[in-house]
């Protein structure tokens, strides 16, 4: 067979390491980056490679099927092909990306990758290897690839536009795309509320504007923008874009959505009280630093829009400047009545946070708990830090200044004390500390986030129970004669019973451990429909949706709520030392009241708070203990009762 036009398929097996424990770099050549085996294909001249991962290959093609074949350039206009090559079977479609590389010592720079297809044709993102001035980019598809110069124009045809992002703030939607490879005379943006969006849709003609800090590897002829506005928040928007050339539209885009929508974070930062002194504050002071802080992390986060800091002084009111006005709550923030508009939020994983700024205050109806950062990321209450996360505030409950403020954020030294707030179901809970501590601060969009129906979510009842009693739960009016722990669940019971809840109610209570007594894996919601816990791994996580905030009656807890459990954050029971500890003296162990049958106060009881994030829901470390004669409410999950049986060590 002749070499001309002749593709040499070179398949390198993966070499699996053996059990030894060896393998060394030749193994590697082999391997992607994150560790699976991929198949290389080399065209025989050595210029075209492919490298195609596990799985990316579709049923019935094996690499056997697939050429490589030099074909003649193109009818393009205005350019300089260096290299064209036909990739067969035509139009074959990768179940995922492969690597095409080009190698040629006659690669000019500034050289790009095109894909030429049968009525257009388009730029794909390129790199250079820094080592070999090779030319690499992914590919989902076969075609005509080809590596070319200057401008591209090709006869009669216009490129496919891509858009590369459509980001939201409130009543807003970025869209950013590429510039055509051939150039454009002007934009249209074609949008609806719903996917699907062609020629018929909205149309917004002769917009977009250039980029200036376009990243050149997503952008190499640079990116247009345009901000849609004035848009209904908390509603989905789809869009395509096309561009004309000569008088020509081109086809539409690729199509991208996004639904506008007020956010709110905790910074991922931490600084003292004098915000001026944190890096972000941009040379600025008080709470104007505090807010160029906010806007300094929502930025570097990818975020638009106006963020206020949660945070008062001796002038301007938290519950004000998250309105976008200034002044105090008490004269209205300046207005004829006290505005309410401020909201919803959600936080930067998409949850919605309540539906107005009254949700957010003193325990109402809050969805979720605001732990996640600019960048989406959850914090994570640890041991380290005895179930508490604290940020400065300066706010009390009401959303008013409070009596510390670091000297209106402007000291970092003592006497001076500023208003803390717990990471917590609320703004609510919080007390005076040191403004040298370094903690970080709420941010909260500004505006009017239009309004929002909460769709309630489908579940498992949990509530918390209305009844208090003592560590001798047969004494409780709820109990029926009921004892030891089985008069919890009674408890339970006869409560969701006289409330009209139908199921069975299990009390979270350990002896044996709580997590065993619940046989069901949820999802868990509280009466309202607010999603608590998706299984009961998010339980004994210290990772719940939102806190528990709702008695069995359908009314919220009120603020110092405490709740017994002798439960630690694994869903175990807290032994003699509030470890896994046997009970060696078998008197009965000191933290669930001797089996749950008496209210002496030689026996404790450990509790929990339900309001705040992280394994505090079950075992509030920080508050401690206290006697058995205390009373106290308890946490009812709607469950079949599970396996009753007392383990010798009953933390196992």
């Amino acid at each position: 067979m002749s070499k001309v036009n002749m593709l040499l398929i070179v398949l390198l097996a993966v070499l699996v390491q053996s059990c030894s424990g060896g393998g060394g770099a030749e193994n590697d050549k082999n391997l992607l980056d994150d560790g699976s085996p991929a198949l290389n294909v080399l065209s025989v001249d050595g210029k075209v490679s492919l490298s195609i991962p596990a799985g990316a290959l579709p049923e019935n093609v094996t690499i056997s099927d697939l050429k490589i074949e030099p074909v003649a350039a193109p009818d393009l206009q205005n350019v300089d092909i260096v290299l064209s090559y036909q990739f067969s079977p035509d139009n074959l479609q990768f179940k995922k990306p492969v690597t095409l590389t080009f190698s040629d010592d006659n690669i000019p720079a500034g050289a790009k990758i095109i894909f030429v297809g049968a009525d257009s044709y388009q730029e794909i993102a390129t790199t250079v290897n820094a080592q070999t001035g090779a030319l690499v980019g992914e590919i989902t598809h076969f075609s005509i690839y080809i590596v070319a110069t200057d401008e591209v124009v090709a006869k009669g045809q216009l490129s496919i536009p891509e858009l590369q992002s459509a980001k939201a703030s409130g009543g807003v939607v970025s869209l950013t795309w590429k510039t055509p490879i051939n150039g454009a005379d002007s934009y249209n943006v074609y949008w609806k509320n719903q996917a699907g969006v062609t020629k018929d849709a909205n149309k917004i003609s002769n917009v977009g504007s250039k980029v200036d800090n376009a990243d050149a590897a997503q952008c190499p002829n640079g990116c247009i923008n345009y901000r849609h506005v004035e848009l209904t928040n908390r509603i989905g928007y789809f869009y395509k874009i096309s561009y004309l050339k000569d008088g020509i539209e081109s086809e539409l885009s690729n199509e991208l959505n996004s639904m506008p929508q007020l956010r709110a974070f905790i910074t991922s930062v931490k600084g003292k009280g004098k915000l001026g002194s944190w890096p972000d504050a941009g040379g600025k002071t008080g709470l104007e630093a505090g807010d160029a802080i906010c806007n300094t992390r929502a930025a570097l986060a990818g975020m638009e829009g106006n963020f206020k800091a949660w945070l008062s002084d001796r002038t301007d009111d938290a519950y004000c400047r998250v309105h976008g006005l200034s002044g105090t709550k008490a004269a209205n923030c300046g207005q004829d009545a006290l505005p309410e508009f401020a909201g919803p939020w959600v936080r930067t994983d998409g949850e919605l946070l309540g539906l107005k700024i009254g949700d957010l205050l003193n325990n109402r109806r809050q969805f979720t708990i605001l732990n996640h950062d600019e960048f989406g990321k959850r914090i994570v209450v640890t041991d380290d830090l005895q179930g508490q996360f604290w940020i400065y505030s300066g706010t009390n409950p009401l959303g008013s200044a409070a009596d510390g403020v670091c000297n209106d954020w402007a000291s970092d030294t003592a006497p001076d004390r500023g208003w803390l707030i717990l990471l917590s179901g609320s703004l609510a809970k919080g007390l005076e500390g040191a403004c040298e501590a370094e903690l970080p601060i709420y941010c909260f969009e500004t505006g009017d986030g239009g309004g929002q129906e909460y769709v309630r979510k489908d579940g498992l009842i949990v509530f918390i129970s209305s009844a208090t009693g003592t560590g001798n739960l047969s004494e409780w009016a709820q109990a029926n004669g009921k004892e030891n722990i089985a008069a919890g669940d009674e408890i339970c019971n006869t409560l969701a019973k006289a409330n009209d809840l139908e199921g069975n109610f299990v009390a979270w209570l350990s002896y044996p451990n709580a997590k065993d007594r619940i046989a069901s894996d949820g999802p868990w919601v509280s009466l309202d429909g607010i999603m608590i816990a998706k299984n009961k791994a998010e339980l004994i996580s210290g990772k719940l949706s939102a806190p528990i905030s709702m008695m069995e009656d359908g009314n919220y807890i009120e603020d110092n709520f405490y709740v017994m459990t002798n439960t630690n954050e694994y869903g175990m029971g807290v032994g003699d030392s509030k470890e896994c500890t046997p009970d060696p003296d078998g008197d009965g162990d000191s933290y669930h009241c001797n089996h749950w049958s008496s209210k002496d106060p030689k026996y404790k009881i450990v509790m929990a708070n339900p309001t705040l994030d992280g394994y505090a829901w079950t075992y509030n470390r920080d508050h401690g203990e206290t006697d058995c004669s205390s009373k106290y409410h308890i946490y009812c999950f709607q469950s079949e009762l599970g396996d009753p049986t007392i383990p010798k060590y009953y933390c196992d």
